[in-house]
């Protein structure tokens, strides 16, 4: 068997650059984020754009650190040059099938054993490598993609050996995230959706940033850039002080063979983690991670993923301290856009793929603060506060009795207990969610009087508008609907005069009657 799939000279990424779909080297993918746009991966699942926008932007910061360069060069013969002296010339370890062991392979270590026999699981599919754990009927599930491309063997070989978390006896994670169970997790700040524009943007904040924070963990010079390059025999693990800062990883040991015209994969357990670095709980300056200072852990995403709760807290609490692609550069172009994803992983399953996108327009764009300092955020925390603390009195105090008076037929006493609520709390949650940060943007230059009236006013039309989907799904030959319909309504408004006395007790503008409102929300 030859070696195969040099990924420096073959020509197998795809590419959307400008519209155009172009078949691309390593290298050339390298310089047409340097220098250009680029449109989309094509063949990279969703999930994987972010352990992949990692890999790159590391790769590109290790590699320029190393030759002395501050700007990324855009020829693609340069960052061939670049890439092989990372690797310390060798160009086996830039290629999917390599046959000699004792080499290193694109993303897999040397066998130091010269066999394969210790590797005893045979993966045919490279979704089997990746980070997602097939679970519920919605989930992706594995073994989608029979054989695989060079392609996809290739990212899914990033995302696994770059993302994974603890996985059952003998099969360990990667160190930068909080435990085994955690995610490895991706906030920052960009400009516009161009791939090469974040990319460039994210490799100056990791040249600027070497030295900041847990850049003492590392080896500061001449440490372990590429983890595969070096031989594992699952023995042993690599020690953080031996490692530079923005290292790239591996979690197992696997080889990529070839069976006929079908590439395999051999996967091994291993005794220890190749990084052990558990007492540091994910701190360890990962330049995506923000940081729970609080409780000095990296972040761990909930099944809840992104939402405004969590937001606020990453973006205005000071409990938090903020990732290095969070702070807002200088020469950043506004409108700027906060973006946050992860994989969220449990025990043995997947417990979804979170991601969001929160415009920031110009004029709320000094409320982002940058290099390093989060004073600029400080007029807006406690003012954010507040607007969580509204919604929940908003939910709890107005819609929730309503919604159960109108679902319980308009009782004089209501139940606690009323079958089908959580449905409607949960939709005014999703608006809610929706509305929170271009509302909290739009008041951002008004008095605190103001502002709170805004936002007040604009909560009780969310609710009203969930209670009047509520009752345009009361079945009308019910006995008790007309009762229903003014029962909640007198509890609504009620509740909202009491409980947000600032506002007036009628109905919030343009409301829909029950008939308009009914269907228009599942």
């Amino acid at each position: 068997m030859n070696n195969a799939y040099n990924l420096l000279d073959e020509a197998a990424f795809s590419l959307r650059c400008g519209g155009q779909l172009r078949r691309m080297t390593l290298p050339q993918v390298f310089a047409a984020l340097s220098g250009g746009e680029v449109d989309s991966f094509e063949a990279l699942q969703r999930y994987q754009g972010h352990p992949w926008h990692f890999f790159c932007v590391q790769v590109a910061a290790l590699a320029l650190h190393r030759a002395g360069l501050q700007a990324p060069p855009k020829e693609a013969e340069a960052w061939r040059e670049l890439l092989l002296s990372l690797s310390g010339g060798e160009g086996a370890a830039w290629t999917l099938v390599v046959e000699d062991l004792s080499l290193p392979a694109f993303m897999q270590p040397p066998v130091p054993e010269g066999s394969l026999a210790p590797l005893k699981n045979e993966v045919s599919h490279p979704d089997e490598l990746d980070i997602v754990v097939a679970a519920k009927s919605h989930d992706l599930k594995r073994e989608k993609i029979g054989g695989g491309s060079a392609e996809l063997w290739a990212y899914a070989l990033v995302s696994g050996q770059t993302g994974q978390g603890f996985s059952g006896r003998a099969n360990y994670g990667i160190f930068r995230m909080n435990g085994g169970f955690g995610s490895r997790v991706g906030v920052g700040l960009a400009t516009g959706h161009d791939l090469g524009a974040h990319f460039r943007r994210d490799l100056k904040v990791l040249l600027e940033g070497r030295g900041e924070h847990e850049g003492s963990l590392f080896k500061a010079d001449g440490g372990v850039a590429l983890m595969w390059v070096e031989p594992w025999d699952g023995q042993t693990s690599l020690a953080l002080s031996a490692c530079d800062r923005w290292v790239v990883e591996v979690s197992r040991r696997l080889r990529l063979t070839q069976r006929g015209e079908e590439i395999v994969a051999m996967v091994g357990n291993s005794a220890v983690p190749r990084v052990n670095a558990s007492e540091l709980n994910g701190v360890v300056g990962d330049p995506w991670a923000p940081i729970n200072e609080k409780e000095g852990k990296s972040l761990t995403v909930s099944s809840n993923g992104f939402d405004y709760r969590l937001m606020c807290r990453i973006l205005f609490s000071a409990d938090f301290r903020w990732s290095l692609a969070m702070r807002q550069r200088p020469d950043d172009e506004a409108p700027l856009r906060i973006w946050a994803r992860v994989l969220v992983r449990g025990q043995g399953k997947t417990e979804g793929y979170h991601e969001r996108s929160i415009a920031v327009p110009k004029k709320a764009t000094r409320f982002l603060g940058g290099l390093g300092t989060r004073d600029a955020a400080a007029p807006l925390a406690g003012r954010v506060e507040e607007r969580v603390q509204r919604v929940g009195h908003m939910k709890s105090k107005v819609l929730s009795p309503a919604v159960a008076s109108a679902l319980q037929g308009g009782p004089e006493t209501l139940d606690r207990k009323t079958p089908g609520a959580e449905r409607w709390l949960s939709a005014f949650d999703a608006l809610v969610d929706e509305a929170f940060f271009p509302e909290l943007w739009e008041a951002a230059e008004l008095d605190e009087d103001a502002a709170r009236e805004a936002w007040d006013r604009h909560l009780a039309q969310l609710a009203e508008r969930v209670l009047r989907e509520v009752q345009g799904e009361l079945p009308s030959i019910s006995p008790n609907y007309f009762r229903a319909l003014t029962q909640s309504d007198r509890i609504f408004f009620g509740s909202l005069k009491k409980n947000f006395p600032g506002l007036s007790a009628s109905a919030p503008e343009a409301q829909e009657t029950p008939t308009q409102a009914q269907g228009a929300m599942s």
